[in-house]
């Protein structure tokens, strides 16, 4: 095993770490490291194939008194990039999420 390959399970594992503790309420189950891609010399981070816990969504919109009601979701990618990504290439987060 390379440093390199070390140093890339590393940042993988603690960028799962930081969503699975502030966002992983929201998540149905835990993350795994195959919904993960992370690049962070580029700025770039993508997850993938999250189902999303209703309930939780539910009790959000209703504390923030938002007339929202989700029935169910799912998130099929989401792409995260750094805003110096995104001056560089003029992009924004791309979301794919599918909520009924």
């Amino acid at each position: 095993m390379s440093w390199f390959n070390l140093w890339d399970g590393l940042k993988t594992k603690t960028c799962r770490y930081l969503l699975q503790r502030y966002l992983g309420q929201f998540f149905e189950n835990n993350l795994n490291l195959e919904q993960l891609k992370v690049d962070l010399y580029n700025g770039k981070a993508v997850v993938e194939n999250i189902s999303l816990k209703v309930k939780a969504l539910n009790d959000l919109f209703e504390d923030q008194g938002w007339a929202f009601e989700v029935i169910s979701g799912h998130i099929g990618c989401l792409t995260a990039m750094t805003s110096d990504t995104l001056s560089k290439w003029n992009n924004y987060v791309r979301i794919d999420v599918v909520i009924r």
